[in-house]
């Protein structure tokens, strides 16, 4: 089993140059790492893939639906791995909040509230990046809420805008309400524009269940209370206990390439494989597609059983 230990243990040859396919051809790859801009990734996977390579490649995962159906056309034929980097999946934090609603803790999932609200200024191509906000960040967002409820969505009503005074040219502000599987509400918040009071990068989570609520600052404070009788007009409470992880959890990119090296030595499907990805970022486009559109719409990806 790959670790980070025995990950960075590995002595590593680098050649450069500015022709992938004659890079490629050169170096006989079993995987790549791409991490290029998002205008150059489509090209950069494909023809990774043609190479025979299993590839690892940054976040969006594709610059449209499309380009994540084709992604998974040639990673079907060319039978290798695909996956994205997504380290929110080994957080502590989600992992504690995903073993509480699994548990059962707050009763049924009725309802999951965020709030991402940073006035970041990154500059660069996020400056004139299109739909800034949604597709830079609230794609991370989908994927948590996804890994931590094991639900998919269904539809979605957004409503995106560029705040005056804004230093990104494009959509950094939105609000959008997501239709769960189960019964299960979303709602989110976020701004690249809101220069005080910000929350953390993993914004603020109220999961709301049938008998209390978890609370995550989207950092280390894990908390909430749980219903403790029916008397009364507002109904007594109990403290809720958060249990702290029964095993040790390796955070950050590390962890992400080591679980892929781990999916390519045993064939299993990586934790952040593109074949799950795409349902986040069909939340994503789809609430794209609503903001521009001006009402709800369906949440899909065009691949059947993906």
């Amino acid at each position: 089993m790959f670790t980070p230990e025995r990950l960075f243990s590995v002595r590593l040859t680098v050649l450069a140059g500015s022709d992938l396919t004659a890079l490629l051809a050169q170096t006989l790859p079993d995987m790549v790492f791409d991490l290029a801009v998002p205008a150059a990734l489509t090209r950069m996977v494909q023809q990774a893939l043609a190479a025979g390579a299993h590839v690892l490649s940054e976040n969006p995962m594709a610059n449209s639906l499309k380009e994540a159906r084709g992604f998974l056309d040639a990673i079907a034929q060319a039978s290798r791995l695909h996956a994205v980097i997504r380290n929110r999946r080994f957080l502590p934090g989600i992992r504690r909040v995903k073993a509480l609603l699994g548990a059962g803790a707050s009763g049924h999932l009725t309802a999951v509230h965020i709030d991402f609200f940073i006035g970041a200024h990154f500059g660069g191509l996020r400056d004139q990046m299109q739909r800034v906000l949604l597709l830079d960040m609230a794609i991370h967002t989908c994927n948590a809420v996804r890994f931590v409820s094991g639900c998919q969505s269904g539809g979605v009503y957004c409503h995106k805008s560029n705040p005056a005074g804004s230093r990104y040219a494009h959509g950094a502000s939105a609000d959008a309400l997501f239709d769960i599987a189960r019964g299960v509400t979303m709602t989110y918040r976020g701004s690249w524009y809101a220069l005080v009071a910000s929350t953390a990068w993993e914004a603020q989570w109220r999961l709301i269940g049938s008998m209390g609520t978890i609370l995550w600052d989207g950092n280390e404070g894990v908390g909430g209370h749980l219903v403790a009788g029916d008397d009364g007009f507002f109904r007594p409470l109990t403290p809720l206990v958060v249990p702290p992880l029964t095993d040790p959890l390796i955070q950050g990119h590390s962890r992400v390439i080591a679980d892929f090296l781990n999916a390519v030595e045993t064939g299993q499907p990586a934790l952040t494989d593109g074949r799950d990805k795409i349902h986040s970022l069909a939340m994503v486009f789809a609430a794209i597609a609503s903001a521009e559109a001006g009402q709800r719409l369906p949440v899909t990806t065009g691949v059947p059983h993906a």
